[in-house]
């Protein structure tokens, strides 16, 4: 039998996962609700409990200094009548635009839109599906019963799944219109359907050549209601699928923050997955309060956030992301940091983001983004993170406890994505704008400036901006801008372009630098370069800004290069 036994350095150095089950066993336990085990109720989740129950049957935040809007709740609730000489009370359903939670929404936006539109068409449908009499003489009752039945039943399965909270699954939806209208619902038309719709008109022979009195005229326009009803739920569809692509694009904030406080309870699940999985290895709790993670200045290979998807799927591109070389993070237990996510995933964050909103949400980001961080931080060196195996315990580097990190790390790479769909948005800051040095460039013309700060996002642009009132301006985008990663832009010039911009001004000019994302924040305008006409025939003055102006921009430079990251 296998000792198991082995150094950290051992286990945080790739050990087997079958070592790992032959020097740990597995432990199993009794879960509660939340997947944590049972014991005691953390204080004040009581507390977060009944508020949040107010919240969602009455559409009210709790708030001790306003008792009067507490008792107009109550009000806006209940439906109180006498009856029989007593008083009976009913409780009013909150309607489709507030199914779920009343501050996150929910169904906003253009679902909200889509359910109103369905719900009345299904309403109005079913009794009139209901009523539908045969014009054929040979029509088989039992045949029509049944098409009839999976009208009804796809109708009612689409309406539900439009109303589902969260947003509809697109899949769903479009393989319920393809039910009712066949292959290409789009072609589809009121006289001339396809799929069930067209099966029930063929069984009952609701055609026009089968009229020849009033009421049979009835029956084929009963037909004719029914079926545009589902063609005009199609096309209502068709004009706001994109907005439930669950590709950050044109989403409504009641969705996005719903779909973000689910991300969270997950983010919660994944940090008691993390605590089993050290207790399976004899990492108990009172260890994990004296087990120390060092946070040293070095560089992390973290997702990019906005969180890319190609067909469906999400690609996590890694950036290079260093921390302020001026100081190092102090070290922090396991038992504080597994602390910290728990508290920002269940309390923190669901107070924020419904008593704050949108602005609440972009605050919490950055909570997010630190606590991303800080857990990637905490794999150890093996699995790209910060920690030595050697200094840890043999059970800390094992298979199970780095993959438990690595789970933790990607739901907190995913609820930032979501804040940072949900948010305002950060502005691009510019740090610094660098030089290449001579020679790095195809053209000797050539001038290429690296971009130096935080939260630049892909098909951003750059606007270079001269005059004390701004009346030149330089746009660059596309082939002459390069998204290195988050914090590093490239911008390519031609010096005629500059010349040509100052129109014989013999003076020298200044150019600002502002970026501008593709949500329209724009960053502040810093120094980039001067630049001076001299006399034809002459090189021109190129210099960087700040500093001495008249430096020949062929025989100055900044600096080496930093190198894009993968």
């Amino acid at each position: 039998m296998t000792n198991g036994t082995s150094s950290g350095a051992g286990h945080a150095n790739g050990a087997s996962p079958l070592n790992d089950l032959s020097a740990f066993p597995v432990l199993t336990e009794t879960v509660g609700a939340r997947g944590r085990a049972s014991g005691s109720v953390p204080g004040g989740e009581l507390g977060e409990l009944v508020s949040g129950t107010l919240r969602e049957l009455l559409g009210w935040k709790p708030d001790e200094r306003d008792p009067g809007g507490f008792g107009a709740a109550l009000n806006g609730a209940f439906e109180l009548r006498e009856v029989d000489g007593h008083i009976e009370s009913r409780y009013l359903e909150r309607n489709y635009a507030v199914q779920v939670r009343s501050d996150l929404g929910a169904v906003t936006g253009a679902q909200a839109s889509i359910c109103a539109r369905a719900q009345a068409a299904l309403d109005h449908a079913l009794p009139l599906l209901d009523g539908l009499t045969p014009l054929r003489q040979d029509a088989d009752p039992q045949d029509c019963d049944a098409v009839r039945s999976l009208v009804r039943g796809a109708l009612q399965s689409l309406v539900s799944e439009l109303g589902q909270a969260g947003g509809p699954r697109v899949q769903r939806v479009e393989s319920l219109f393809t039910q009712l209208l066949g292959t290409d619902p789009g072609k589809a038309s009121a006289r001339l359907p396809g799929g069930h719709l067209k099966t029930l008109q063929a069984r009952f022979g609701l055609e026009a050549r089968r009229v020849n009195t009033l009421q049979e005229e009835v029956a084929l326009t009963n037909f004719i209601i029914v079926a545009d009803h589902a063609c005009g739920m199609y096309r209502s569809w068709a004009d706001q699928r994109h907005s439930f692509d669950r590709a950050g694009q044109d989403s409504f904030l009641g969705t996005e923050l719903l779909l973000l406080s689910r991300t969270l309870a997950v983010v919660a699940e994944s940090v008691d997955e993390a605590r089993s999985s050290m207790d399976s290895v004899f990492l108990g709790d009172a260890q994990r309060q004296t087990l120390t993670l060092l946070l040293p200045t070095l560089q992390l290979s973290l997702p990019v956030i906005p969180l890319r998807q190609e067909r469906g799927q999400v690609v996590k591109t890694l950036e290079r992301v260093t921390r302020n070389p001026a100081r190092d993070d102090p070290p922090m237990y396991v038992s504080e940091l597994l602390d910290w996510v728990e508290t920002a995933a269940v309390r923190e964050g669901p107070r924020i983001i419904q008593d704050a909103g949108k602005d609440g949400v972009t605050s919490f980001r950055a909570t997010l983004d630190r606590l991303r961080r800080y857990v990637r931080a905490a794999l150890t060196t093996d699995h790209g993170g910060l920690q030595s195996g050697e200094r840890l315990p043999a059970g800390y580097g094992t298979a199970r406890v780095q993959r438990a990190w690595q789970e933790l790390a990607s739901q907190l790479d995913t609820a930032t994505d979501h804040a940072a769909r949900v948010g305002r948005g950060q502005p691009p800051t510019v740090h610094q704008v660098l030089r290449t040095q001579p020679g790095q460039t195809s053209s000797p013309d050539e001038l290429v400036l690296l971009v130096l700060g935080e939260h630049f996002q892909q098909g951003a642009i750059v606007r270079l901006v001269s005059g004390t009132e701004g009346d030149q301006e330089l746009r660059r985008g596309g082939k002459n801008l390069r998204w290195l990663n988050a914090g590093m832009l490239s911008v390519t010039l031609r010096e005629d372009e500059l010349r040509r911009a100052a129109r014989g001004d013999k003076s020298e000019r200044r150019w600002n630098l502002i970026v501008t994302n593709p949500d329209d924040l724009s960053s502040e305008a810093v120094p980039a370069l001067s630049w001076t006409t001299v006399a034809a025939g002459s090189d021109s003055d190129l210099s960087d800004d700040p500093g001495e102006p008249g430096d020949d921009a062929r025989h100055s430079g900044t600096g080496d290069t930093p190198e894009k990251e993968d």
